[in-house]
């Protein structure tokens, strides 16, 4: 950001509604409200991504796994500036962005010495804090079907939870997971399930269930910092982990043993998928790369290049060796993969924020994209034609994922919201759509 730039956002703040509350900015009243609405859902004291907690002032002048995230006074040279404008990247929040008025904000905050009015009360701001009648529940990042349409495995807080798709019920939580789960996945013979988090910035762990009784059978534990995805082999023998800590491992099942460590990515490795019936694994990161491997010995073939954000997202097609990546470019890009080098042949565009995530249907004709804008967008996969358009949340969505019918599917929300729809009409299935009482 340049000096100019910073000008220029604080000459929209003064403008703000939020500056005509007073002249010297209030970390109590402006400040916190930002994080609260945006940052705490990751940055929290419970799950602490990068070691950093936003949810309070000593957390926030501490820093995190990358240092000081404040220069009081220097707005320019602060982390959380460089994070929320996209100096650096993933650009922060993940799934969306903060309104130009508020990166001004803060920028006048840290500019005018970051200092703590105190932290947020009960009795202060009430239209900002109102406490909840429940517990926040955790972001929903990962999910996965069960072969027979009849489970639905949602990625949670520590735990996995088995759902029935029909009503929503939690049938069983399976435990075990160290932090938040960020990807779940079955096994391509239906028979194992597995679960990959760990602690940010400390360590990765997969914790593998078998999906017969849901009784845990293996453990792999390794990286330094947590697993983003993962993706299980076509020969079911190896698990494929990327890692905030910029490195892809494969992992032997039955020794639970990291067995390769690929350390080509510049930066933070989101995604992972084995295609073309396990020939190539292909990784996907905040370098803006799209990598391919070979899928057997794990060397490293081509690179994917021309697209210009952070890549959050891939999938492979299972009916041809073409695979779907999606991200900060806030387009949808379908590349061919070749033994030599491969091509982006197709782009979806029109989309209005981040996105999070893609999945194609097990059928291979449609792809579905979610948004950080709350919406998820399902594309037929031979032409870019827009099927559906579902708003399923006011929040950022972060997980999608088609039951074995590719009429159904599942989506996961950044508020812990849980919704599955018919791809087919656009009709809510769960929750029950709410029914309008005629009036009397």
């Amino acid at each position: 950001m340049t000096r100019f730039f910073v000008s220029m956002v604080l000459a929209l703040a003064a403008a703000s509604p939020f500056s005509a509350q007073a002249q010297t900015v209030s970390y109590k009243r402006q400040i916190a409200p930002i994080f609260a609405s945006n940052c705490n859902g990751c940055h929290n004291a419970k799950t602490p991504q990068s070691k950093l907690t936003t949810e309070n002032f000593h957390g926030l002048s501490t820093g995190g796994r990358r240092g000081k995230c404040l220069v009081p006074g220097k707005s320019v040279d602060s982390l959380l500036i460089q994070f929320v404008d996209g100096r650096k990247t993933p650009r922060m929040p993940v799934g969306g962005s903060l309104k130009p008025a508020e990166i001004a904000l803060l920028a006048k905050w840290i500019d005018e010495g970051a200092k703590s009015d105190g932290e947020p009360t009960a009795g202060g701001s009430k239209a900002l804090f109102v406490k909840p009648k429940e517990g926040m529940l955790a972001p929903i990042s990962s999910l996965c079907w069960s072969g027979d349409g009849k489970r639905l495995f949602v990625g949670d807080y520590q735990e996995v939870r088995v759902v029935n798709p029909m009503d929503g019920t939690t049938i069983q939580a399976l435990t075990g997971c160290a932090d938040a789960v960020r990807s779940v996945a079955i096994s391509p013979n239906g028979q194992m399930l597995a679960a990959a988090g760990g602690l940010p910035g400390q360590s990765g762990q997969v914790v593998i269930w078998n999906v017969a009784d849901l009784k845990p059978i293996k453990t792999l534990e390794g990286h330094t910092d947590n697993i983003l995805g993962m993706a299980f082999s076509a020969d079911n023998l190896r698990i494929a982990t990327t890692s905030y800590d910029k490195t892809v491992r494969i992992w032997d099942i039955a020794s639970a043993k990291s067995t390769v460590e690929l350390k080509d990515h510049a930066d933070a490795v989101f995604g992972a998928t084995y295609a073309a019936k396990g020939k190539y694994l292909v990784t996907v990161s905040a370098d803006r790369s799209v990598r391919v491997w070979d899928g057997i010995t794990a060397k490293r073939l081509y690179s994917l290049a021309g697209t210009q954000e952070p890549i959050m997202s891939v999938s492979a097609n299972p009916t041809a060796d073409i695979i779907a990546t999606g991200g900060a470019e806030r387009v949808v890009r379908l590349w061919n993969l070749r033994a030599e080098t491969g091509d982006n042949f197709r782009t979806f565009s029109g989309v209005p924020d981040t996105i999070t995530d893609v999945s194609y249907s097990p059928d291979g004709k449609w792809i579905a994209g979610t948004c950080g804008n709350g919406q998820c967008f399902i594309w037929d996969a031979s032409n870019g034609g827009l099927k559906q358009t579902i708003s399923a949340s006011k929040q950022p969505l972060l997980s999608v994922r088609f039951a074995p019918n590719s009429e159904t599917v599942a989506i996961g929300g950044n508020d812990g919201s849980l919704t599955i729809w018919n791809s087919a009409t656009g009709v809510r299935l769960f929750p029950a759509p709410e029914v309008k009482q005629p009036i009397k």
